[in-house]
């Protein structure tokens, strides 16, 4: 009732054209902000038959930049340099959105599928393994309960499969966290990929 009474009151405002520009400037801008903080963590998606709820990115930002068209923000290779400044590695930067990541619990195990999306584009193309570089798993009260990186395994169809044991977990829902995956091939030295990919489970 409150809300259908403000707008009343708001839509018998009137500005000037040059009002109207400012604001819509301004909130575009705050938009474009929101946009890619929001956009920097990817919910992934949870088997529904062991979850209690499927964790979804939603973004309501649609056409106010370019990015928020496409609606993912693109990954990018990046020099990895030591405490002096020495250039020592490369890392791929913002795969966020162009790896799917699924999760269900199977006796006392979380079975954790890694998808690459862009499989035939580079860096995936010569990736011929991918395992998880850095995970949590978090309680209903945000402490950390297990953390730790996987091995790689191999990469078939642009897919892999990784198992985490979780026997020393209590009942209860958890978050799974992952910032960081690894993949390799046997030309080249591992290429960790960054970005930031969670949801929840139930054990």
């Amino acid at each position: 009732m409150e809300n259908e009474l403000l707008r009343k009151e708001i839509g018998q405002i009137r500005m000037s054209k040059e009002m109207e520009d400012e604001i819509v400037r301004n909130c575009c801008e705050k938009m474009e902000v929101e946009f890619m903080a929001i956009n920097s963590i990817k919910k992934f998606k949870v088997r529904p038959a062991v979850v209690a709820a499927v964790m979804a990115l939603c973004l309501c930002m649609v056409g106010i930049t370019s990015m928020a068209a496409t609606g993912k923000l693109e990954g990018f290779f990046k020099d990895v340099k030591n405490w002096n400044g020495a250039v020592v590695g490369t890392a791929y930067e913002q795969a966020t959105d162009e790896v799917e990541v699924f999760a269900e619990v199977q006796e006392g195990t979380l079975k954790v599928e890694l998808i690459m999306l862009h499989q035939d584009e580079a860096p995936y193309s010569v990736l011929d393994e991918l395992g998880i570089e850095s995970y949590q798993i978090l309680d209903s009260e945000q402490n950390v309960v297990l953390e730790g990186r996987t091995e790689m395994n191999m990469v078939q169809n642009g897919k892999t499969e990784i198992e985490i044991a979780l026997q020393s977990l209590t009942t209860g829902e958890y978050t799974f966290v992952v910032t960081k995956l690894v993949g390799g091939s046997k030309a080249d030295q591992p290429l960790v990929l960054t970005g930031n990919w969670e949801g929840k489970f139930m054990y």
